[in-house]
């Protein structure tokens, strides 16, 4: 048996880690931490890794109460990737759209954090975006509630020890990324900008796509529709 403090060292490790190869992976959330720190610098990316968490937080107290048993009813998961597909293309157009766009919002190095409502913004962006990635809700219901179900063995300790070990991770993640984002930022023309955000943008189309068509063969599947 291990002792109650390495099982907190434990569980908080292992929730590290396993969290830091879930956020290093590319997706629409790194997309958005990449678009919203040249347009803001590094502080675009602990705000947006708040969205994320506080998100994060909802599911782990939904879960500790059931959640994943109706996640699993018949249709919801092909619901969930249909609504989550369209909302990654939606996404793509609009990077697609925004280099057209001549607001100062999309000018380069001009757009700093320095007010409540641009503080407020990547926040909330974060929060839709995680809302918006199938992956998201396919991870909490496997991997996720793996380790939280584990976690909880000791008590509601242990659950918050994996939470805060897991957001740490994203927070990590995050900050790296908005921290070498930003500091090349002065040396990124617009077209070299323009250039990444719509190889982003190709990259959500082509996932959001999947996750339509998995979704529909799924309703077909399950109703026969």
């Amino acid at each position: 048996m291990l002792s109650f403090s390495t099982e907190i060292v434990t569980i908080f490790s292992l929730s590290f880690l396993v969290g830091l190869s879930g956020a290093a992976s590319p997706g629409p959330l790194i997309v958005l931490n990449i678009r919203e720190s040249i347009r803001h610098g590094f502080i675009a990316g602990p705000y947006i890794a708040t969205g994320h968490s506080l998100l994060e937080l909802v599911m782990v107290l939904l879960l500790s109460i059931g959640l994943e048993n109706l996640l699993t009813i018949k249709g919801i998961p092909a619901v969930i990737a249909l609504f989550g597909g369209s909302f990654l293309i939606y996404m793509a157009w609009n990077i697609i759209k925004s280099p057209a766009d001549d607001s100062p919002q999309f000018r380069i190095g001009q757009t700093e954090i320095s007010n409540h409502q641009s503080r407020r913004q990547p926040m909330i962006s974060g929060i839709l975006v995680t809302l918006g990635n199938p992956f998201w809700f396919v991870w909490w219901l496997t991997i996720g509630v793996t380790m939280l179900t584990r976690s909880s063995v000791i008590g509601s300790i242990g659950s918050i020890v994996f939470y805060l070990g897991h957001i740490l991770a994203d927070y990590s993640w995050l900050s790296l990324i908005s921290f070498i984002i930003s500091t090349g930022r002065k040396f990124l023309t617009k077209n070299v900008y323009f250039s990444i955000m719509i190889c982003c943008a190709i990259f959500l189309a082509i996932t959001g796509l999947y996750f339509i068509i998995s979704g529909t063969k799924q309703l077909i599947t399950a109703f026969g529709v």
